[in-house]
Parts: C-alpha cells; structure tokens; sequence
C-alpha cells in the first residue's frame, strides 16, 4: 500500500503547476502574480491556488483508486491514463504559448498510443498451455438407464445452490467446474465428477480468479487470469500466466505462472515444466 500511495502522491504533483518549468522560472524572476504568459498566477490568484489543490487532490483519490481498487500494474505500463490525466490538467491553463500546448497534447496523444498498443498485446497474449477455457452446453442430457442428468447449466447451479450467481462450467481434472457467488452459501466453486454426475459438490473459497488478490504481490508483473484448475485431492486453484514486455511497442511473452489457493488465499509460482500434473489434465 505504500508503494500505491508514493505513486499517488508523485501523480498528484504532476498535476499542478509544481512541475511547470515556467511557473518556477516566474518565481526565480519574481513574476509570481504577474500572470505573465502562464508562469505566475493572475489577480485572481486566491482561486487559482484553490484550483492548484483541487487538481492535487483529486488526482491523488484518482490514482488511489487506479492502482489499489482497479488493480492496475505499478509502473509505466499501468499509468498511461495517470499521465494522460496529469497533462489534461495542465492544458487547463490559459496562456502558456503555443510550443508549450502543443508539447503537453504530444505526450497525451503518445500516451494513449502506448496505452491502446499496451491493452492490445496484453490481451492477446499467447499462453503455451493446453487448455479448456469453456464447456458449452446446448440443453440438459439423461442417461436413458439411469435418469441421471449428464449435464447441468450454471442456471440451474444457480437454483440448486440457491445463489445469487452462477458461471460455467469450464473442465479441468475429470470435473465440471462452476463458479457461484452469494446467497445461502457464500463464494465458492461446485464441481460435477465427469464419472459420478449423482453428485455437485460446492467448495467454499475465500478468493476468486481476480488479479487483484494477487496485486499487492506482484505489483509490476502482467498477470493473465487463466482458469480455475482442481487438484487431485478436490483443492481449487485460480490460475494465472505471468508475463513480461519484449520492450516499450513490443508483445508480452509468458515466463512463468502463479496458482492461487482459492481456499486459504496461498500462492504459488511455477514455470511451464514445474506445473503439477492436474493443471494440464483436460
């Protein structure tokens, strides 16, 4: 957290006049109150200064919210929309020349290139792990002998478990895997053995496939959610790739991954060879 807050702070200053070359070079002169061409403040400077502190407050809330709700990455990657911010800010001031405006709108405008390219690549990323992201399922089966139903829709987990949501199901280990949130029983995964289907069994988690539980450990990384895995033994996982940019306009290739116990919120990183067997298992 306080590593969020230095960068919030450092944000909040570049969105006043404390980082305008020309505002100090007023002051070095004395021009302070001339309001010449942009380096000091007006006659009206009581509200500017108000302004000043307006900015440096609402940039600071701002960028708290970017990084410690949001999740957002720490670092250059994840702050094209602070800068994008922080430049605004400074466009709204009157009479700073024509060279100036049109240095602050570049950086704005390379800002959001980087950070649409940036969005681009990360989405995209090329994850080497063979994998089932989805099982659709077109309409409930029952097996003619049994009268065992084969498939169950996350709508009707969502009824059987009485809860206030319900996604899925994905597969991986030999199980169907649905994700379910509140009512009676809390957060949690169900889960249908592919060779029993008599029987759902909810598990409930303290965690979710969410990047952000895992923000505060790896504040800088590009961390991709993957998919729920489940452990020979019943144990949920939330698997994520990490990666890492070639350089600034490059891709992102994957160099490891982390596996967050869903249950205890414990985690774990492994690289491609080191995955344990269950993850792979589809």
């Amino acid at each position: 957290m306080l590593r969020i807050i230095l960068l919030s702070l450092v944000w909040a200053v570049c969105a006043t006049c404390l980082i305008r070359p020309w505002f100090w070079k007023g002051v070095k002169n004395k021009n302070f109150l001339t309001g010449n061409v942009g380096i000091g403040f007006s006659n009206s400077w009581e509200f500017e200064v108000k302004m000043e502190i307006f900015f440096f407050v609402a940039e600071f809330l701002v960028s708290i919210l970017w990084y410690a709700v949001i999740g957002v990455r720490q670092n250059l990657y994840g702050s094209f929309c602070m800068i994008i911010i922080c430049v605004f800010s400074q466009c709204l001031w009157d009479n700073q020349g024509k060279v100036r405006y049109t240095i602050m709108l570049s950086i704005i405008a390379i800002s959001a290139i980087l950070w649409i390219q940036d969005g681009i690549v990360g989405y995209d990323i090329n994850v080497p792990l063979n994998k089932v992201n989805s099982v659709p399922l077109i309409a409930t089966q029952t097996d003619e002998d049994t009268k065992t139903k084969l498939f169950i829709s996350s709508s009707e987990i969502e009824s059987l478990f009485k809860a206030d949501s319900a996604s899925g199901p994905t597969y991986n280990n030999g199980k169907y895997i649905y994700t379910v949130n509140g009512g009676d029983n809390g957060k949690g995964i169900v889960t249908i053995d592919k060779d029993n289907y008599t029987e759902a069994k909810f598990i409930p988690c303290k965690c979710e496939l969410d990047v952000n539980y895992l923000r505060s450990q790896y504040p800088t990384q590009k961390l991709k959610e993957l998919c729920i895995t489940i452990s020979d033994d019943n144990v949920p996982y939330g698997l994520f790739a990490s990666a890492e940019k070639t350089w600034l306009l490059g891709t992102y290739d994957v160099k490891g991954y982390v596996m967050l116990n869903l249950i205890t919120g414990e985690i774990q990183e492994f690289k491609q060879e080191e995955l344990p067997s269950f993850v792979t298992n589809n």
